[in-house]
């Protein structure tokens, strides 16, 4: 019966705020409330659940920590301004008279069934208690510190890089984005293992791995990463920094040649750390959410539906964090 309420009240969660873009004429809200949708669930599943035990309490935080600030990062960055281009491109083609229900559907329902999987180990843990502590469990908060600043490091690096007028039209290559081309993905989807690792440290729910499977899937193979390596493809500054950078976990950077005629001439992409806030070789789009649309014409994300993040990892509503705001 818990289960249910969470799962309704989760759902009223994303009707309302479907009600309130459709309002505004902006669906981009839902890209903002896919952080705020976990920190609802995880809390919702405590209070119901009443845990003793330490370990829920500390992921329900955790939760709430990570889900309120991609809600503050997109806030920021996306508030005030005109419907992200994704969706009104679905507003134009879309039929209007199927429009609203499809979107509902299609954007909404899927970003709540997402939601609901992923948290999880936030919610079955908070409904069946887990006590004691262990070194597993020790494990995993060590694991999702890792993820959380990796995240939160990447989107201030991005952010302060994207700030200095000198980088338009640049790809941000120093920093973590040396070391891999989307490491608020990385850090998104580690600290989801963290989560994971927590909440079965005490040997139950072993099948709880579907959360950061999914995520990391997710992220990976449908949406964030290869929306944003495909929207890059072929850029000769973009395919070098591919050769030269790990796609998403984060390993010394590769040394390659412009030329074979000049064996000599070594990228030096993201060598000066210091570029990281002045300079740059290229620029890449934002977060768990797609550029802004006036950015994106000068520069360089999610396709026609949800399945393409911190911005946070992703559904539709989730961003593009490698590039422009």
């Amino acid at each position: 019966m818990a289960y249910l309420v969470v799962s309704l009240i989760l759902l009223a969660f994303f009707v309302l705020t479907f009600a309130i873009a459709q309002s505004q004429k902006n669906n981009g809200l839902v890209d903002i409330a896919w952080g705020l949708g976990f920190v609802v669930s995880a809390a919702v599943s405590y209070f119901l659940g009443k845990p003793q035990g330490p370990v829920p309490l500390v992921i329900t935080v955790l939760v709430a920590v990570w889900g309120l600030r991609l809600t503050w990062h997109l806030a920021r960055r996306n508030l005030g301004k005109p419907e992200d281009f994704r969706y009104a491109n679905m507003r134009q083609n879309w039929n209007p008279s199927t429009f609203y229900l499809r979107m509902f559907v299609q954007i909404y329902v899927l970003q709540l069934v997402l939601s609901l999987v992923i948290n999880l180990p936030a919610i079955v843990r908070n409904l069946q208690d887990q006590a004691g502590w262990n070194l597993l469990t020790t494990a995993g908060l060590i694991i999702w510190l890792c993820g959380f600043a990796f995240e939160t490091i990447g989107d201030r690096q991005l952010k302060r890089f994207k700030a200095n007028p000198a980088n338009r039209g640049k790809l941000i290559t120093c920093g973590l984005w040396r070391y891999s081309r989307h490491p608020n993905y990385f850090g998104e989807a580690t600290l989801w293992w963290g989560i994971f690792i927590m909440a079965m440290s005490d040997g139950r729910y072993i099948w709880l791995i579907v959360s950061p499977l999914l995520i990391t899937l997710f992220l990976l193979y449908v949406s964030g990463v290869p929306m944003l390596e495909k929207k890059y493809a072929g850029r000769p500054d973009w395919e070098i920094y591919k050769a030269q950078t790990s796609k998403f976990f984060p390993l010394p950077p590769k040394r390659i040649f412009r030329s074979p005629e000049q064996p000599s001439d070594v990228f030096p992409m993201g060598h000066n750390h210091q570029n990281c806030i002045g300079q740059g070789q290229h620029d890449l789009p934002d977060r768990h959410g797609e550029t802004d649309k006036t950015d994106s014409q000068d520069h360089h994300r999610q396709k026609d539906s949800t399945n393409q993040r911190h911005d946070r990892h992703r559904p539709e509503n989730q961003q593009d964090r490698n590039g422009d705001d």
